[in-house]
């Protein structure tokens, strides 16, 4: 009954938000302290004039006249950390694990995965992905990097939807199917060098997908082993509406090699797309970096050798579960991503599950100002959308949050933010 009402209460607010969207005012947003995290400054007492879904200017509010009451709306952040709208990289909307524990043993983990995706229909998909999106919206994050798990492409469907102004969500660069060798990640042993992340031993039977069931990986995978099928795995998905393309790179003996991940990252090329790579393994990271992808997931296995090298190649790494201390040390690029799937419970929203990892990110010794960087200028670079978002300045989106404590200091405000714009839309108001 709680998720009925959430989403009927987006669904009210997407149809306000398309009222509002007729009205031509300007909005002036007083910021008492408005943070650059590109720069790490707080600038004090700014004016941000935004005309429509754009910032037209930043100002000082000493000297600035303001319109005429009538043509304007005025919102008034003088007490507050005026920043941009949050990032987040690596994120599932369309996937809602039951809540709990898996105790860390993959079988289970497992176990929970295939009967999720192979018990609940693409539209059913869809309405998690849209509480999801508008939970997330709510909490902060204009923008997500949604890295697929989403059935029959119900990322795309929640993507539409908020396009065309049906919910109220946030910009979405929405993956698609996951395109995997043979078995994706229904991996049938633990690897040595992810044993210790996980309550199992090497050589341990983790696997789910049997044989009798071995068409199942439809719902979320496409299997691709030869160039063919890769290249036509790629198509599909951009005719089904992704906008970038995710590989499992190396959860299988047999992996992608850097010809294989080369080619997929020239066939996506072709139609604009970036590509994402779920590894975890040392070789694997070798070989998707070497082949060109824009992004590591995870890295779990990286050492000193491919952590050197993406800083080289100037690649992003997407750290849930990866070497994020080493990562940080060695000067990689980084970007935010907590890869939650479990639902919300009484207790705690998939937001506020998300946002417990800023402890975690903060504990790793990443400097607060630095997972601000994660979470905004850094996730604007991979998402190639730094010119349109991530920065607080004229012709950039009004994506708009605000805070009690200067965040650059004090990261886990981020956990109770007071006002969210975007695109010039008001979505939470300061209580």
């Amino acid at each position: 009954m709680r998720q009925i009402i959430s989403i009927v209460s987006f669904m009210l607010l997407a149809i306000s938000w398309n009222v509002a969207i007729g009205q031509d005012r300007l909005t002036v947003v007083k910021a008492g302290h408005l943070v650059h995290p590109e720069r790490g400054i707080v600038e004090a007492d700014q004016i941000l004039v935004i005309e429509g879904e754009k910032i037209r200017e930043v100002v000082p509010q000493k000297g600035y006249t303001f319109p005429d009451p009538d043509s304007c709306r005025i919102v008034d952040l003088s007490e507050y950390y005026v920043l941009p709208g949050l990032f987040e990289c690596h994120t599932h909307i369309c996937m809602a694990l039951p809540p709990g524990k898996f105790g860390g043993n993959m079988r289970n983990y497992w176990e929970d995965f295939l009967s999720y995706t192979t018990t609940n229909t693409t539209a059913y998909r869809a309405l998690v992905g849209a509480q999801t999106a508008g939970e997330l919206l709510q909490a902060g994050f204009t923008t997500i990097r949604d890295l697929g798990n989403a059935g029959n492409y119900a990322d795309t469907e929640v993507r539409r939807a908020i396009e065309e102004g049906v919910i109220a969500g946030p910009t979405i660069q929405n993956a698609g199917k996951i395109i995997a060798p043979m078995g994706g990640q229904y991996i049938s042993q633990m690897k040595p060098d992810l044993a210790k992340w996980f309550d199992n031993q090497p050589g341990d039977y983790v696997g789910v997908l049997s044989p009798e069931s071995a068409r199942l990986e439809n719902p979320d995978y496409l299997f691709a082993d030869t160039r063919d099928e890769m290249k036509k795995a790629i198509r599909q998905n951009i005719l089904f509406g992704a906008r970038l393309i995710k590989i499992v790179v190396d959860d299988q003996v047999f992996s992608y090699n850097q010809e294989d991940i080369s080619f997929i990252v020239e066939e996506a090329a072709r139609a604009g797309l970036k590509v994402a790579a779920h590894c975890i393994t040392e070789q694997g990271a070798l070989n998707a970096i070497k082949g060109g992808v824009h992004s590591i997931e995870h890295g779990s296995g990286m050492k000193e050798q491919s952590l050197q090298l993406a800083k080289e190649k100037g690649v992003f790494l997407v750290p849930p579960g990866g070497p994020l201390k080493a990562a940080h040390e060695a000067g990689l690029q980084l970007a935010f991503g907590a890869d939650n799937i479990r639902a919300a419970t009484s207790k705690m929203s998939r937001a506020d599950a998300i946002l417990r990892y800023l402890g975690y990110y903060k504990n790793q010794g990443i400097p607060d100002a630095k997972i601000l960087q994660m979470m905004t200028t850094n996730g604007a670079a991979l998402l190639g959308m730094s010119s349109q978002r991530g920065e607080l300045t004229a012709s950039r989106f009004a994506d708009i949050v605000a805070t009690v404590q200067n965040p650059m200091e004090h990261i886990e405000t981020l956990k109770n933010i007071v006002f969210v714009m975007k695109n010039g839309q008001v979505i939470r108001e300061v209580e």
